[in-house]
């Protein structure tokens, strides 16, 4: 899998449910692993884990996280972080893969 196609799939992902706090929950809000049966919600870096994604693709995330921001999962769960803006996080990195 390139690291664009992995990117789409970590979108695709995130777009039927994101979540904060845990790298992914079940239909109940309760955590569990990124790539169990029961997930159905997951954060930037357990939607990265559950798609497998090469070490590249969290490079490409990295390249274009905003200025001052050093770290994946801080980034994902700020207070005021929107889906939306994760989303489009990850459409920026997959432009650059």
């Amino acid at each position: 899998m390139t690291t664009k196609e992995a990117l789409i799939k970590v979108k695709a992902r995130l777009a039927a449910g994101w979540t904060q706090g845990s790298a992914a929950k079940d239909k109940f809000g309760y955590s569990c692993a990124p790539g169990a049966d029961s997930a159905t919600s997951w954060c930037l870096i357990g939607a990265l884990m559950a798609e497998n994604a090469p070490g590249a693709a969290y490079g490409a995330l990295y390249k274009v996280l905003p200025p001052g921001e050093t770290d994946l999962s801080l980034w994902n769960d700020r207070k005021a972080r929107t889906k939306d803006e994760v989303l489009n996080l990850v459409e920026e990195a997959i432009s650059v893969a």
